[in-house]
């Protein structure tokens, strides 16, 4: 017999993260009524996480910066099961099973489960010393490993690697990176991003080897080197491997819900089932600003889907197409990324990254797709996020950037065309839309009424190449107008 009667939950939220407390508090701020109750595997109140790499530097660990506090918690009615782990979903019986407080019947249900540090499959991987970054705890076991060792390998160079081999140099460690075949930031492909940080690593005395991990060596069952592929072997104390994260989904395997690389959600953050969300690491979703399928591992996303799927628990049907990014500091570097920079082959700078006052953007046929920051103004990152989100054509811009005087924040965000009617006279918008195409502005939002709706279709229906299918139109429709005996008869013609 359950020792636990199966309690009814109105919004239950699984997983002990940015997103569960974050959704939860929406929630209480939108008015939601009934119980609002999260179940963390933590032991711990929700916390920021991205601290927890830079303050490896400190010589004692710290407490990471909570969420919300506990009086927090209480005063707003939500109940926290901490140390508490969910095992199993029935999504058509609306039941969550857990470790160690029964099972929860919930009316609306997220998940929020988040991620897991990716392992290394490799000969040697399950010597000690060989620490993953992801809670409070594995900060502070890396804390107590460089208090003892000197000479740690840093496994991967994107920002989590960055910013614990950055934070592990200043507390005087000895300190080598493995930043795999492609080098610091490879997948950006982008050399001058990887110059700045391989130049600013050999200044500060950090040695950068493009190579892979082979396996692990060792005496007494703790790592003492790494072999790496193309035959280097590096000693070392211990090892922090920073590779990527899995989603924490195997405890809803024959739920039904559907699983693929993540809980897979609609633009709504709908999962495959009823009244069951997913928000934050954990959730693949399709991203509307990009066109595809993905998962974002960061903080800004984790707050932004938090704060969605809520809305959207209480009946709201919000579209998620946020451009999510994140930050990240590197020594005294501090920057930004946001955007998906993968497929976008064009690059233009403003400002110096010898100042630390720069921004690259990534660009596909002149429309922003991405952008990398550091020492920029806010609204000026806001503003080109704005461009990311509503893919602003800035084509008849390109020229000007990085020119003294033009300002990036100065941008519009769109260009919208609308066009009145007039019958015959829609036929001068064709001149409109061949100036516009010559000035190289191309409008994101086209709208008229009566004939100027008629052109408007046309011109949406045909980027860049409206004033062409426009003039091709109006040819068509031309007609030879009759000889009109007097003024009355030629003003009903020409409406």
């Amino acid at each position: 017999m359950n020792r636990f009667p199966t309690r009814a939950v109105d919004f239950l939220l699984v997983g002990g993260g940015l997103s569960s407390a974050t959704a939860a508090e929406t929630l209480r701020l939108e008015g939601a009524e009934g119980s609002v109750v999260i179940v963390s595997a933590e032991h711990r109140l929700p916390y920021h996480r991205p601290p927890l790499s830079g303050r490896l530097k400190l010589e004692e660990p710290r407490e990471p910066p909570l969420v919300l506090g506990e009086e927090d918690y209480r005063a707003r009615g939500i109940e926290l099961l901490r140390g508490v782990r969910a095992v199993g979903l029935e999504p058509e019986q609306h039941l969550l099973h857990t470790d160690t407080a029964g099972s929860l019947a919930y009316g609306k249900l997220l998940i929020a489960t988040g991620a897991t540090p990716a392992r290394l499959q490799v000969p040697g991987a399950e010597l000690r010393g060989i620490h993953y970054l992801r809670t409070a705890d594995d900060a502070r076991a890396i804390q107590d490993a460089a208090r003892k060792g000197r000479r740690c390998v840093v496994i991967g160079a994107s920002f989590i690697g960055m910013e614990v081999s950055s934070a592990l140099r200043q507390r005087g460690l000895d300190v080598q990176v493995v930043a795999g075949e492609t080098g610091i930031f490879g997948p950006l492909r982008d050399r001058e991003i990887a110059g700045l940080f391989e130049s600013l690593y050999a200044d500060k005395g950090i040695h950068v080897l493009k190579s892979l991990v082979a396996g692990f060596e060792g005496g007494n069952g703790t790592v003492e080197a790494v072999a790496l592929q193309d035959g280097q072997r590096l000693q070392c104390d211990f090892v922090v491997a920073g590779i990527g994260v899995r989603p924490d989904t195997d405890w809803l395997s024959g739920s039904g819900i559907k699983v693929d690389d993540g809980v897979l959600v609609d633009r709504e953050l709908r999962a495959s089932v009823p009244d069951v969300y997913a928000a934050g690491d954990v959730a693949n979703f399709f991203d509307l600003v990009f066109n595809l399928r993905r998962r974002i591992e960061h903080w800004d996303n984790a707050v932004k889907q938090g704060r969605l799927a809520a809305r959207n628990m209480l009946g709201e049907r919000l579209p998620y197409d946020e451009v999510s990014g994140f930050f990240c500091q590197v020594f005294d570097v501090n920057f930004q990324f946001a955007g998906r920079g993968e497929e976008a082959p064009q690059r233009r700078s403003v400002g110096s990254p010898r100042e630390q006052s720069w921004v690259r953007l990534y660009l596909k046929d002149s429309v922003p797709r991405a952008l990398f920051t550091m020492g920029r103004p806010a609204r000026e990152t806001a503003t080109i996020q704005a461009l990311i989100r509503y893919r602003t054509n800035i084509e008849h811009l390109e020229q000007q950037l990085g020119r003294p005087g033009f300002v990036l924040s100065d941008i519009p965000t769109q260009n919208v065309l609308v066009l009145q009617g007039g019958g015959a006279l829609g036929a001068f918008e064709c001149g409109v839309a061949r100036a516009l195409e010559e000035a190289a502005i191309h409008p994101d939002i086209v709208a008229g009424v009566s004939i100027g709706a008629f052109n408007g279709a046309i011109i949406a229906a045909h980027p860049r190449h409206a004033a062409e299918a426009l003039e091709s139109f109006w040819h068509d429709v031309a007609t030879a107008s009759p000889a009109a005996g007097n003024e009355n008869t030629r003003k009903l013609w020409s409406s």
